[in-house]
């Protein structure tokens, strides 16, 4: 576990949980200002989860006051277990983007969680991402 991880065990579940914050995703800047493509990738051995345990994958986020155009273009939302997608649904950047992407637990694989801009191109800012939250789903 990298300090770029916050880990959790649930005292009544026992259950493990991370959150990838945002210098161990694909992104160097917290806060997007300007850019016209946006791409989020976040990885986790499964090794460090609970076995036979299914897990939610939040992307953790804020907007600032400044913000523009992070609704205008949808977003592809994935879910890969060693290269094979196990989730996959377009969606557009709001607060209630922290939706359930189930992933099973095997102990031997690498997650990968991504978002990305999958049509056009076009001008936004003010997106403050703060990671990815991987927790049980109970």
């Amino acid at each position: 576990m990298s300090n770029a991880q916050i880990f959790n065990l649930d005292r009544l579940s026992k259950l493990k949980s991370y959150v990838l914050l945002a210098r161990e995703l694909s992104i160097e800047n917290v806060e997007l200002r300007t850019t016209s493509w946006l791409e989020i990738h976040g990885y986790l051995k499964m090794k460090m989860l609970s076995p036979k345990t299914t897990y939610g994958a939040y992307l953790i986020f804020k907007v600032s006051e400044r913000a523009y155009g992070l609704d205008i273009m949808p977003m592809e939302v994935s879910v890969e277990v060693d290269n094979d997608l196990v989730y996959h649904n377009t969606m557009y950047l709001r607060q209630d983007f922290g939706k359930k992407h189930h992933i099973q637990c095997d102990h031997n694989k690498v997650v990968k969680m991504s978002l990305m801009e999958i049509k056009g191109h076009h001008l936004k800012g003010g997106l403050i991402a703060e990671g990815i939250e991987i927790r049980p789903l109970h």
